[in-house]
């Protein structure tokens, strides 16, 4: 090929690479000058969305159903399901055979264990109680010299003083012929602290003579929302203490350890034990408090609580009488000189002046009322006698330390 036309033909390639690489440079820029206009866009959308004017555009409506329009089913209708869950075949037949591994593999070494000065703490996933109950049904039960005392802590109602009384009856009503030493644990004491002190002292100074010499405890969720305070635990840890108690518990709680110092873990002397049952807890949650639509307003029993807390000793053992009065003589209330005498008999006021000056006070905490209804002027609390126990004459037993 001549000289001449391989020259032109390498300028028309040349010329044809130029113009290639020109519109590609013109592509890029495009794409480039797009994605800078969509990115813009986008910052200007996610500005927009965190402005304040972007919530408050009338597009946005606003729900008018009520959180107590649910249709909730009542207790009455959740117990027969739980039941005829529980009722299953399947469910019986799984129940049974980790009942009888648990028998033949775990129980004799719980006893053991008891029997060695040590107490039970079991924890894990899912219900515990029918496998405790199933412990001291079929082994703690069978010691001739033994008796077992179920404690359900998951009950809203259940008190520290209904604990005591039911120990103290266990230990005391069969030992009829030692009345004269009843009193050291007797019922009326304020100090719950000290009457389980007096009443391990009294086992260790007794046993020979009552008719049980070993008492099995078993409480279901010592970590429940009553046995939470630090005065029921420090109780526990005193009757956890005595050689004659076996304490054997369940804990449901992920931080129920924080419940109890190295003082309370030394008087406890836990072996723990991991329970993990998988199972439901239909009996603990049959006797739940419904606490996700509260109708009811109980504000004023909580201000209750807080006032007697602001209180004196003196203060709470005066209105303690009226409450007394009240809930257990089946009065509607007292008198001005009814309520007085009470108190010189207790001595609690050695003047008028001062008895009148407390009856100001309740006055103004609206702890009492004046009912002038039947013509005669009586003081009354007007609360329920369930708020009034609890609050006011139970109050030293269920404050915290």
């Amino acid at each position: 090929m001549p000289r001449g036309k391989k020259a032109a033909t390498k300028n028309k390639k040349k010329k044809k690479n130029a113009k290639s690489r020109k519109v590609a440079i013109v592509t890029l820029t495009e794409n480039i000058a797009d994605i800078a206009e969509a990115n813009n866009d986008s910052d200007e959308e996610c500005d927009e969305y965190f402005k304040s004017e972007h919530y408050l555009k009338k597009g946005k409506l606003t729900s008018k159903a009520k959180f107590t329009e649910i249709d909730c089913l009542s207790s009455m209708d959740i117990v027969p399901l739980k039941r005829k869950a529980m009722q299953q075949t399947a469910n019986k037949a799984l129940k049974e055979r980790s009942l009888y591994t648990l028998r033949t593999e775990k129980y004799q070494r719980w006893l053991t264990e008891l029997k060695s000065g040590f107490n039970l703490l079991f924890y894990g996933v899912g219900s515990k109680k029918f496998v405790l109950d199933d412990f001291g049904k079929s082994y703690c039960s069978h010691d001739p010299h033994g008796v077992v005392i179920r404690v359900n802590g998951y009950l809203e109602e259940l008190t520290l003083k209904q604990i005591m009384d039911g120990l103290h009856n266990v230990i005391i009503d069969v030992d009829k012929k030692k009345k004269s030493k009843k009193n050291c644990i007797a019922s009326s004491s304020k100090d719950v602290t000290h009457r389980a002190v007096n009443m391990v002292q009294y086992l260790e100074e007794n046993i020979a003579e009552l008719q049980y010499r070993y008492y099995y405890l078993i409480v279901h969720n010592i970590c429940g929302h009553v046995l939470r305070k630090s005065n029921v635990q420090r109780v526990f840890s005193i009757l956890a203490n005595c050689k004659y108690i076996h304490l054997i518990a369940s804990m449901d709680h992920i931080h129920s350890l924080l419940l109890w110092d190295r003082e309370k873990l030394s008087l406890f002397h836990w072996i723990y034990h991991e329970l993990t049952t998988y199972r439901h807890y239909f009996e603990e949650m049959e006797f739940e408090r419904d606490m996700t639509i509260q109708l009811t307003n109980n504000s004023t029993n909580h201000g209750l609580k807080h006032i007697m807390c602001s209180f004196t000793p003196q203060h709470r053992d005066i209105i303690q009488l009226l409450a007394q009065a009240q809930c257990d003589e089946g009065v509607e209330g007292l008198s001005r000189t009814e309520w007085y005498e009470k108190c010189e008999e207790n001595l609690l006021c050695h003047s008028t002046t001062q008895f009148d000056n407390y009856i100001a006070e309740f006055i103004d905490h609206n702890v009492i009322e004046l009912d002038t209804s039947r013509g005669d002027t009586i003081y009354i609390i007007p609360f329920n006698k369930q708020v009034i126990r609890k609050y006011l004459i139970e109050y030293d037993l269920e404050n915290d330390e």
